[in-house]
């Protein structure tokens, strides 16, 4: 099996993550997801000759972002992301989210704008699941490579 068949059953994890009622089932899914990446991330460095780069879940903290919830025309506001990877983000906001609202993370410095699903949300926290378009989206990975990249060399 190569990078692409981990990357395509990913996806399908993501989806199904998104599209179900079951917020235990969803945090399952996206852990089987960022398994299934790290996998193909593993191949790919293989075969480059090179190490795997940094866990996206080491990234730091992000400031300055916005959250656009796109039902009922809501405005934006500010979040705080927890945590981010390919699949998804932790977020800390000044509005309280419902699980199953579509949304837009918009990383404004970054010049990253990621649509995608809340999938749980306890008070001011939530987590949200990226759509295939924003997983795939090169930006993103070449954020996260950055980013992790950096905080590696910051910690040594």
């Amino acid at each position: 099996m190569d990078a692409k068949h981990f990357r395509k059953r990913a996806a399908r994890a993501r989806e199904m993550a998104k599209s179900g009622d079951d917020p235990r089932l969803a945090e399952m899914l996206l852990e089987v997801a960022r398994d299934l990446d790290a996998e193909a991330d593993a191949i790919d460095a293989e075969g480059a000759g090179k190490t795997p780069h940094a866990s996206p879940t080491s990234c730091r903290k992000l400031f300055g972002s916005l959250l656009w919830p796109t039902e009922n025309g809501g405005d934006a506001r500010p979040v705080q992301v927890l945590n981010i990877s390919r699949d998804g983000a932790e977020l800390r906001t000044e509005i309280i989210c419902h699980a199953g609202f579509d949304v837009i993370l918009d990383l404004p410095e970054e010049r990253l704008r990621l649509a995608g699903r809340i999938i749980h949300a306890a008070g001011l926290e939530a987590g949200m699941v990226f759509e295939p378009a924003a997983t795939d989206d090169p930006e993103l990975a070449r954020y996260l490579r950055l980013r992790c990249r950096s905080e590696a060399v910051g910690a040594n």
